[in-house]
């Protein structure tokens, strides 16, 4: 992995957690209203409505992108596996998804040093 794609991967791990935030933030408030609360719905920042739109990201398919390029990029830093996560039985990650972007991120199978 160059230090371009670690940006890269980085830059989307951040954009996925927004997108992650404000659907949550509106899921809440779907569920709540319709049981009767008075919770309100948040607008989306235009960047965030733009790349979830782009991608087609709802709520879960945001949040199991960022799970497995979490994986990936702790894996691509030297993490083990059990450092990055010790998921329940019958709550593993898709580890042929996880191959891919193995594959489609990593050049090179050094750990990236962050500081170049």
């Amino acid at each position: 992995m160059t230090h371009e794609q670690y940006l890269q991967l980085k830059n989307e791990l951040k954009q996925l957690a927004q997108i992650i935030h404000y659907r949550k933030l509106n899921f809440r408030a779907s569920v709540s209203q319709s049981m009767g609360g008075t919770k309100q719905f948040f607008d989306e920042p235009n960047f965030v409505k733009e790349y979830g739109e782009k991608h087609g990201y709802n709520l879960l398919l945001a949040i199991h992108e960022y799970r497995h390029k979490h994986i990936v990029m702790s894996l691509m830093r030297g993490k083990t596996r059990e450092q990055i996560e010790k998921p329940k039985k019958g709550n593993e990650p898709n580890e042929a998804y996880i191959k891919k972007l193995l594959e489609q991120y990593a050049a090179v199978d050094a750990p990236v040093c962050i500081s170049a």
